[in-house]
C-alpha cells in the first residue's frame, strides 16, 4: 500500500539510509539529501565525526537492517567485517581477573563505521525508487495547515524546493528542524539533558601479518577499576583493542567523569604514556609495535 508519492530523508548517514530503506516500499519516490559528497569506498568524511571510533552490530540490529536490506550482513562480512562471538573471541578484564570464555548465542560483526555505511549506501543505491542527492544543504521546510509539505535546499547551482508527502529528519544532534518547526507555529518540545561526562579517544593501527601466539583473542577489553582507594586516574578508563576489516584495530580509551584528553595525532606519543598507566599495561604493549594509520 502506497502512502504517498514522495518521501524526503534529510541526511545520508546510517540513520538516513535505513530510513530510506524503510520508506521505499510505501512511496513512489524516496529522496535522500546529504550535505557531503559521498565517497565511493569506505572512507572518512566530515559529516560523520564519530567514524574513527569503534562500531559494531549486535544481533537485533543486524536482523533489523537485514529485513530492510536482504544480504546486508553477508556483504558486510564480504567487505572484511569480522563475525565473532565476544564471549569466546574477546579477552575481557573486569576486576581482578580475566573472564572465563564460554559459548553464547550473542555474536557481533566487527567493522569500521565507514564500512557499515559504504555497504548501506550500496544497498540503498540498489533500490530502484530511491535517489541519493549529494552536496545538498537543506535550508528550511515548507508548511501548510499544520502539515510539512516540502523542503527548501541549496546546491552548487542554486536554490531549490521539493514537494514532499513525508519528511524524515536524520541530520543528527545538530539538526535545525526543531527550530524550523517552532518558527512555523509548532510548540517547542521539552528537552532534558543528562551529562554523563563520557569522554573517549581512538587511534587506528595496522596489525602485523603474523599475530604473536599469545594473541588468541580478537577483541581486548579492560573495564574501569572498581577500586575505591587511591589509584591512577587512568585506571578509570575503559580500554578497547577493537578489530576491524583490513587487518586493523582501533585502540580506544574512554572514561566516565575522568578527563581523557589524549592527543591522537600520528606524531604524538602521549597515548602510549596514558596506556602504560592503565590497569593492565599488557594492552599498550600489544598495540605499540603496530603502525599507526
Amino acid at each position: 500500500m502506497k502512502l504517498g508519492m514522495t518521501a524526503v530523508v534529510l541526511g545520508g548517514s546510517a540513520a538516513g539510509l535505513c530510513a530510506a530503506g524503510a520508506l521505499a516500499p510505501y512511496f513512489s519516490q524516496v529522496l535522500v539529501l546529504e550535505r557531503d559528497e559521498l565517497p565511493a569506498d569506505a572512507e572518512h568524511r566530515r559529516g560523520v565525526p564519530q567514524s574513527k571510533h569503534p562500531h559494531f552490530l549486535l544481533n537485533s540490529g543486524r536482523r533489523a537492517i537485514g529485513e530492510l536490506f536482504p544480504g546486508f550482513e553477508d556483504e558486510l562480512v564480504a567487505g572484511g567485517g569480522l563475525h565473532l562471538m565476544p564471549s569466546m573471541d574477546a579477552a575481557y578484564l573486569d576486576g581482578a581477573g580475566w573472564s572465563a570464555r564460554k559459548s553464547s548465542a550473542m555474536t557481533m560483526i566487527y567493522s569500521s563505521r565507514i564500512l557499515i555505511e559504504r555497504v548501506l549506501r550500496d544497498k540503498v543505491r540498489g533500490l530502484a525508487n530511491v535517489t541519493i542527492r549529494e552536496g545538498v544543504r537543506v535550508t528550511g521546510l515548507s508548511t501548510r495547515d499544520g502539515t510539512v509539505t516540502g523542503v527548501d535546499l541549496t546546491t552548487s547551482i542554486g536554490d531549490e524546493h521539493l514537494d514532499a508527502d513525508f519528511v524524515v529528519d536524520a541530520m543528527g544532534r545538530g539538526s535545525p528542524v526543531s527550530s524550523w518547526l517552532v518558527a512555523a507555529g509548532w510548540p517547542a518540545l521539552e528537552s532534558q539533558t543528562l551529562d554523563a561526562k563520557v569522554t573517549y579517544t581512538s587511534r587506528w593501527y595496522e596489525l602485523p601479518a603474523q599475530r604473536p601466539p599469545s594473541w588468541w583473542w580478537q577483541h581486548l577489553v579492560i573495564m574501569p577499576t572498581r577500586d575505591k582507594g587511591e589509584h591512577p586516574a587512568e585506571h578509570e578508563f575503559l580500554v578497547n583493542f577493537f578489530p576491524i576489516e583490513g587487518n586493523r584495530v582501533i585502540a580506544c580509551m574512554g572514561s566516565w567523569g575522568t578527563p581523557c584528553r589524549v592527543p591522537t595525532t600520528r606524531s604524538s606519543n602521549r597515548p602510549a604514556g596514558y596506556g602504560r598507566r592503565c590497569s593492565r599495561p599488557r594492552w599498550i604493549g600489544a598495540r605499540l609495535p603496530r603502525r599507526s594509520i
